[in-house]
């Protein structure tokens, strides 16, 4: 079973700041119905006003995942690094099951396709509720931000050329803190990111633990 592929989209729109919307998967593996792309898209005045990050003075990215390490990587960057005219690039990245594992490859493709789409549907869903949360915690401490949202299996990759993309100045991660082992093995975003990524990473480590 060939891998699916998906696509950022660029269409933005309001949401207590600037929300760049994605598009569902644009083509599907063998045995599985093809999805349209389906933005939920802005007025072009939205979008316009909410272009803001041409006059930035510097851009950072920061991934967010709901987790505690990107929470602590946000409140790094806004206690340490924050300047009044910088612009704010929130990233989330949304990592699917895969479907031939998680769901068998003997499934109806009917049932396959209903099934995978509900499971990405959920995980859009969260990850629009996570977004609304950093703008507007961005919100009220003054901050210009705009969150991205992206579905794909390699996170590291896409924050490296969303960093291109968008020209980005700093990158700024929280660390899972893996142990040696499964670093090895399974590498971690922040890894990747840290020996790819053309601009500086800031990765923020974990929290040690008390003794």
């Amino acid at each position: 079973m060939r891998p699916m592929r998906f696509a950022a989209a660029t269409t933005t729109a309001r949401a207590s700041g600037c929300f760049t919307i994605l598009r569902l998967p644009l083509s599907t593996s063998a045995g599985m119905a093809t999805a349209g792309a389906s933005p939920l898209n802005s007025s072009p005045k939205e979008s316009e006003n909410g272009d803001y990050l041409s006059t930035a003075e510097r851009k950072v990215l920061l991934s967010v995942d709901g987790s505690e390490d990107s929470a602590r990587a946000f409140e790094w960057y806004t206690t340490n690094l924050l300047r009044e005219k910088d612009g704010l690039i929130l990233v989330h990245i949304v990592e699917p099951a895969n479907a031939g594992v998680n769901y068998g490859l003997a499934t109806k493709p009917a049932v396959l396709t209903e099934d995978f789409s509900k499971h990405i549907t959920e995980l859009v869903d969260k990850g629009k509720e996570l977004g609304k949360k950093f703008l507007h915690q961005s919100k009220a401490l003054g901050i210009r931000a705009r969150f991205v949202l992206h579905i794909g299996a390699k996170p590291g990759e896409h924050i490296c050329r969303l960093s291109k993309e968008l020209a980005i100045d700093i990158i700024v991660m929280g660390s899972r803190g893996l142990g040696k082992l499964r670093r090895t093995f399974l590498g971690s975003v922040s890894d990747y990111v840290l020996h790819h990524a053309s601009t500086p990473v800031i990765i923020i480590p974990p929290q040690k633990k008390d003794a």
